[in-house]
C-alpha cells in the first residue's frame, strides 16, 4: 500500500491524466473507485486534501472556478457543524436527511458523519 504523500502525488497524476483525455476534472467519486486499491476512502482522502478535490485539481493544471471552492467550502463547514444548508436557505440538521446506499439501506447524514469522525479517530489516536 502506497505510503500517503505516495497516493497524494498518484492521485494528482492521475487528475491531470483524467482531465487530459476527458476534458473534464474527475469527480471524487472517480478519484475514491480508481484508488480502491489502495484502501483510499473520504476519510483518507480528507487527511491527504483536508481542503478537498480543489487541492487535487490545482497542481494537475486543472482550471475550477471560485464558485466550485465555495461550495466546498460550505459543504466542509455542513459536516462540522452537522447542518445542511438547502437552496431555500433553511438550515436542516443531519439527522433529518436520509441518503440510501449501495446495498438499499437509509441512513442519516448524522449517521454518515459520526462513522467518519469515528474512522478518523480510530486512525488517528
Amino acid at each position: 500500500m502506497m505510503t500517503d504523500e505516495e497516493l497524494k502525488q498518484a492521485i494528482i497524476q492521475y487528475a491531470k491524466k483524467y482531465y487530459g483525455r476527458n476534458k473534464r476534472a474527475p469527480s471524487l467519486r472517480e478519484i475514491l473507485k480508481n484508488f480502491k486499491d489502495e484502501k483510499l476512502n473520504f476519510t483518507r482522502f480528507y487527511k491527504i486534501f483536508p481542503k478537498g478535490v480543489a487541492e487535487v485539481w490545482k497542481p494537475a493544471g486543472i482550471p475550477f472556478s471560485a464558485e466550485r471552492i465555495k461550495r466546498t467550502e460550505r459543504a466542509t463547514e455542513a459536516v462540522k457543524s452537522k447542518e445542511l444548508k438547502t437552496a431555500q436557505g433553511l438550515r436542516v440538521p443531519f439527522s433529518q436527511v436520509f441518503y440510501v446506499d449501495e446495498d438499499g439501506n437509509t441512513h442519516t447524514l448524522d449517521e454518515w458523519s459520526n462513522n467518519i469522525c469515528s474512522d478518523a479517530r480510530a486512525h488517528n489516536p
